[in-house]
């Protein structure tokens, strides 16, 4: 007795080595998820002489669990498996994939009827009307964190399910879980490359594409200024140029992304960029979500780019929006709080102090509790594949950090979303040129060197500024302007620059017409990223800098602000 005992271990311990074996050239070879769950539920059921097996995951949310892959089942059942979800997040799901995930425990049953009074009668009608006599179900895992569950079972008898198939079964989830985790990890890797090469593309294009939006914005922008309000041909230019704002807002999403893009932070309210963009907001949503806005009537003021609060705010009434496929209610709100010593000592980071407040809330689906803690990592989405990048929140995030600011949701299922984001209140007036409040386009009398390579820039430079009483100076290159420059005895007040330009770029220009002109004023423009910029040297402390694309309104602005010496800043 004892020999043939040893014997039929030496042949179970021989089967398990195949199994094991197999099983570890199938995760091995270069698959995709499908692909491999496949293979891996034809071997497990092959191998363990069971009658079916299946694979189900978990969503990154770890709110369903979704089919896989099976082997053994029939058509109708795999589509009926295909077609539904089981819900990790309601209580009332009491089945045995879902147990078994949530418990993190394996599953093994000779009889659905041991443990009839632990399952929910919907999962037992379930479970039998799917022909289950026998069924061992295990966890997969990866360091403690579930992702899915691996189960085989019998239909054709009750034949007894061995502790030995539970254990070789409990080694295979483990390989599955480190395969799962590390295919994972090479999705992020390409999704991480392919928003980096995008982030490339549009540095590397950013500055001929907002050479053309400025010609586009521009003449729009003036067009619509010369001509009345009820003028139908102003109502076309106003299209026109909300589509080149669309367009622009497109290049620094993908900038922002791969964080190239240029920062201006400047002293501005949080209620005027909100303001500003009340109608752009309203087009952002459907007609069945109201919007609200309620500003605070006495905020601080903070130092930011507006671009990238404008950024934030897009993306969070998006994010509503989305939330509410069915229609709802989106409130945005402004305060100023304070935030004590007690505050700061429960909250990581966050130092004692005043701080404007910017709520945004929707009545949507809300955000379940296990996945809240998430919503900030980049790739996170909990939308559907193809209709969610991971990384909206992501850059919403990484805004509020760089601006010395907190973000905080408050969610719960079915009751809707609310994120609230503080940001340091800063002394000192509103940089008025900040705010495209400010639309009139004032003018004056000085000389200014105009130097650009690119023509329709210079025209639009010249078409801008000859109309409000300044004389031009014009230059298509850093060597023509300097020998315009010595050219001419005349005072030159202001020269007006592009950064990157053949032969000589504006920085160095600058540098070499101070020679001759110590007291002459200087304006940078480029439509590069940031990248490119701070390696010709330009964003250093008293560099003035306008970003491409150029508006006529906040050119003049900046211009007739340099000139008549108000505080510079970068």
């Amino acid at each position: 007795d004892s020999a043939d005992e040893l014997m039929e271990q030496v042949e179970i311990n021989y089967e398990n080595s195949l199994l094991v074996s197999e099983m570890s050239q199938v995760l091995a070879k270069t698959l995709d998820i499908d692909g491999i769950f496949s293979e891996v539920t034809r071997v497990l059921r092959n191998r363990l002489d069971y009658d079916r097996a299946l694979v189900m995951l978990a969503d990154p949310q770890k709110t369903r669990l979704h089919f896989q892959a099976g082997y053994g089942y029939t058509e109708e059942q795999l589509h009926i498996l295909k077609k539904i979800a089981f819900h990790l997040d309601n209580p009332k799901s009491k089945g045995i994939f879902t147990v078994t995930f949530q418990q993190m425990k394996p599953m093994l049953l000779n009889d659905l009827d041991d443990i009839k009074n632990d399952l929910s009668p919907r999962s037992l009608e379930f479970a039998r009307k799917f022909g289950v006599k026998s069924l061992i179900c295990c966890p997969i895992t990866y360091k403690d964190d579930p992702l899915g569950i691996l189960a085989v079972d019998n239909i054709k008898s009750k034949k007894p399910l061995l502790q030995r198939d539970l254990n070789v079964m409990m080694g295979v989830t483990l390989q599955i879980g480190a395969k799962i985790h590390n295919v994972q990890l090479e999705s992020h890797l390409r999704q991480s490359q392919k928003m980096e090469a995008m982030g490339n593309l549009a540095s590397g294009i950013a500055h001929d594409f907002n050479n053309i939006l400025s010609t586009i914005l521009g003449y729009s922008q003036i067009i619509g200024m010369k001509l009345p309000g009820n003028d139908p041909i102003r109502k076309m230019a106003e299209e026109i140029h909300h589509a080149g704002i669309k367009a622009s807002n497109l290049t620094k999403q993908l900038l922002a992304f791969s964080r190239k893009q240029v920062t201006e932070m400047k002293i501005t309210s949080l209620n005027i960029i909100i303001e500003d963009m009340a109608k752009m907001l309203g087009r952002l949503i459907s007609e069945d979500i109201s919007l609200e806005i309620f500003p605070a009537k006495e905020i601080g003021n903070i130092m930011a780019d507006t671009g990238q609060i404008e950024q934030i705010i897009m993306n969070l009434v998006v994010n509503a929006r989305d939330a509410m496929p069915a229609g709802g209610h989106l409130i945005i709100e402004t305060g100023e709080i304070f935030l004590d010593e007690k505050y700061a000592e429960t909250h990581e980071n966050v130092a004692p102090g005043s701080y404007v407040m910017l709520t945004v809330t929707d009545t949507g689906k809300g955000v379940p509790k296990a996945i809240r803690e998430k919503i900030f990592e980049p790739f996170f989405t909990t939308k559907e594949l193809g209709k969610g990048t991971g990384l909206g929140l992501f850059t919403v995030f990484g805004i509020v950090k760089q601006h010395n600011g907190h973000i905080y949701i408050y969610s719960e299922p079915d009751q809707g979303t609310t994120f609230k984001i503080y940001l340091p209140v800063v002394e000192g007036p509103i940089d008025e040129i900040a705010s495209s409040r400010k639309r009139k386009m004032p003018g004056g009398t000085e000389t200014i060197l105009v130097v650009d390579d690119d023509p329709s820039i210079r025209r639009l430079i010249e078409d801008t500024l000859e109309p409000l009483g300044y004389h031009l100076i014009k230059a298509d290159c850093g060597r023509e302007a300097l020998d315009r420059c010595r050219a001419t005895k005349e005072k030159i007040d202001l020269v007006l620059t592009d950064v990157i330009m053949p032969g000589m770029n504006g920085l160095k220009l600058i540098e070499t017409i101070k020679i001759d002109r110590p007291e002459i004023k200087a304006i940078l423009m480029s439509g590069y990223t940031d990248n490119v910029v701070t390696h010709h040297g330009v964003l250093k402390p008293g560099i003035i800098f306008i970003n491409k694309p150029l508006l006529p309104i906040a050119m003049a602005n900046k211009i007739r602000e340099v000139l008549d010496n108000k505080p510079a800043t970068t």
